[in-house]
């Protein structure tokens, strides 16, 4: 063959997909509920009642 100067070069290239892993089957679903931490309870509410004055004799 006649030397033109080219260089062929041949690359073998093997391409291979994986397969993800099985997904397991569902487990029990738990639902936490997260609330704010309450405030204190206000301080407890003093009601005073004074009775009547009794009625003067005239």
């Amino acid at each position: 063959p006649a030397q033109t100067g080219q260089i062929t070069y041949t690359q073998n290239v093997k391409i291979r997909f994986l397969q993800p892993p099985p997904i397991p089957p569902p487990g029990p679903l738990i639902i936490k509920e997260v609330r704010p931490p309450q405030p204190p309870p206000p301080p407890p509410l003093v009601v005073r009642q004074r009775a009547p004055p009794l009625p003067t004799p005239p």
